[in-house]
This record gives C-alpha cells, structure tokens and sequence, in this order.
C-alpha cells in the first residue's frame, strides 16, 4: 500500500507539472486550426480525429521529454536543451538524404491536394514513435532511486522499438506518402462532358461548365475529340481515355477555367525522371499549343506561361491545322515514351 501511495503521490507531481504545458501546447493546435479554418474557409475540412489523436501523442512525448531532462538536469540547463533538441527533431529530417525518417516527427505534408486523403501510415507512424517516447520518459518520472537506472534502460527499449515500428511503416517512402484518393462522391455538373470535383470546390462548377462550352468546340476542331468526363482527381485514380483531368482551386477565374480545361486534354505522362537522368523533355509546349488551340486569349497565355510562350510557338502555329495536330501527336507519343524531341524543349518563363 505505502508503494502504491507513492507512485500516485508521483504521478501527481508529473500532473500537476505538466498541465500548464498540456494547457498551452493544446491551445497553440487549437488556435493554428481555427487559423486555418478562419482565412480558407469550406476550402479546408476540420483535421480527422485521427490526425488529433497524433498530434494529442506526440505533444504527449515531448511534454514527459522534456519533464524527465529538466528532473535531471539543471534548471538553467534544461530548458535549452529540450528546446534545441526538439527544433532540431521537427527541422533536421526534412533535410537528410534519408528520406522516411522526416515521415517520423509528426510533420504532416501542407502540399496534399483536395483529391487526396492522408495517407493512414503517415499518422501511425510519428504516433507509434511518439507512444515509445512518451512510455519512456513516463516510465523514467514515476520511478526513483535505483529502479531508475533500469527504467532509463526500459524506456531506451522502448524508443527503440517504437522507431524500428516506425521506420517499417514508411521505410520504402520518398519526400512525400504514397497519394490515396479520396472515397467519398464528389460534387458533378452537366452531362456531355459530365464535369466532377470534390465537394469542397463545387461553387467552381459553373466557371467549369462555361470553359468547358467555350473550349471544348475549339479543341474538336482542332482534332482532339471531347471527353466524356472532366474530372479532379487524384494523380493516384488511373483515369481512361474519355476522362480528362482537369485542375480546380476555389480561386478559379473565367480564364483559368478555360485554361485548365484546355490543358486537361494532355493525358497523364510517366515520370521519366524516376528511371533516368537524361533529358526527359517537357510537356509546356505542347500545353501551350492546347491553350491557343482551345480558343484561350493570348495574354491568358503569357500570364500562364511568360512572355516567351507565344513567339516559341509561332512557327507550329504557322502550319496548317493538320500539321499542327500530327505535331502535337507525334511529341506527345515521344514525351509517353521518356525520348523526347528537341521541339518539347522547356519555354523559358
């Protein structure tokens, strides 16, 4: 009885040290969220409670962290040294050659697009680290004497065992997680072509609708057929021949609508980077051919594409429509096949 009085007399004292920190830390997420909530508005969902329950862990981890040093050390020492320590956790990573190792601090991607869903791994794994830090430095707090010793050495294993779960999870994982579309309906309009994007953007639909009833004519006859569907999906969704990807944002203008529509008639091309470092080619050419082809103004263009896009292509513009067409297929077969002609040279911007 008198052992278990004083490991509850022990966690009291760890409680009642680290509730100002937990107050503050869980004030700091709340008021980036509704930040961020704030200045994007329907744009951006509330994070899932998943993400909540990772980020609640990992804030879990650095507070015992930093309880168990600033126990050992010196006060002047201490809050120094977590401090460092835990700046250089959060912004080394990302910087090392080692790629899946900044996928293990709790940094979550800002660049994921509204076609995909956070990657589950991404979550489980800082969170998996942080539970193993986090176990150590409580197993460290409530221990005294000479158990700590063999605590510290515990909780040492544990660090371990949560990085190695860790490190399994996203050890075959590039800069970014593997994208995962979204499985929930999207928000469609209009019927030939049948035009989708995710719910948040649907206020975007009629700027869609109208591009597509402007471009689309001028593209077919330029030789490239209408599709069936325009859609906004995620670069992990394989679409078909009839469907086109086509980019939406909540800012979208008139004139980028019908930029984008006309540039969604370019199909996906391979990564021809991942198996080589020659010279790949690059599509904004051929971008830039399906703009004036789809009737966009000239000055869209040089907005899109710099002053340089226009004069670059004045020679294939030139040409008949049947040569143009062949010009724009036969570069668009050698960019698919990664042997690219010198005429899909980038346009300076």
């Amino acid at each position: 009885m008198a052992q278990l009085g004083a490991a509850r007399a022990q966690v009291m004292v760890v409680a009642q040290a680290l509730a100002p920190v937990a107050l503050l830390g869980l004030a700091a997420v709340t008021g980036s969220f509704l930040t961020v909530r704030v200045s994007m508005g329907s744009a951006l969902d509330w994070p899932s409670v998943s993400v909540i329950g990772m980020i609640t862990v990992v804030l879990a981890a650095h507070m015992l962290l930093g309880f168990v040093v600033g126990y050992a050390l010196p006060r002047l020492l201490a809050p120094a040294l977590i401090l460092v320590l835990d700046y250089l956790w959060m912004t080394l990573p990302p910087t090392f050659d080692t790629m899946w190792v900044r996928h293990l601090t709790g940094h979550l991607e800002t660049g994921l697009p509204v076609t995909d869903r956070i990657n589950p791994d991404s979550v489980i794994a800082p969170a998996v680290v942080a539970a193993g830090i986090a176990a150590a430095g409580l197993l460290v707090a409530l221990t005294s004497g000479r158990r700590r010793m063999a605590a510290a050495l515990a909780g040492v294993l544990g660090i371990g065992l949560g990085g190695l779960a860790g490190q399994h999870l996203v050890a075959d994982w590039g800069p970014s997680a593997p994208a995962l579309a979204r499985t929930d309906q999207p928000a469609c309009a209009g019927k030939k072509p049948e035009i989708c994007v995710p719910r948040e953007l649907a206020s975007v639909l009629p700027e869609l609708e109208g591009a597509s009833a402007a471009v689309l004519p001028r593209l077919a006859d330029a030789g490239i057929p209408a599709p069936q569907r325009l859609s906004t999906a995620s670069t992990a969704t394989r679409v078909g021949p009839e469907t086109w990807r086509v980019y939406a944002s909540p800012y979208l203008t008139e004139d980028d609508a019908r930029a984008e529509i006309a540039e969604a008639a370019l199909p996906d091309l391979p990564d021809c980077l991942a198996h080589t470092d020659a010279y790949v080619g690059d599509p904004l050419p051929l971008r830039v051919w399906l703009l004036l082809a789809g009737g966009v103004p000239d000055d869209v263009v040089t907005e899109h594409y710099g002053p340089d896009a226009l004069p670059a292509m004045a020679g294939v513009r030139a040409q008949s429509e049947e040569k143009q067409l062949d010009w724009f297929r036969r570069n668009l077969n050698l960019l698919k096949q990664c042997e690219p002609s010198p005429e899909t040279q980038a346009i300076v911007r």
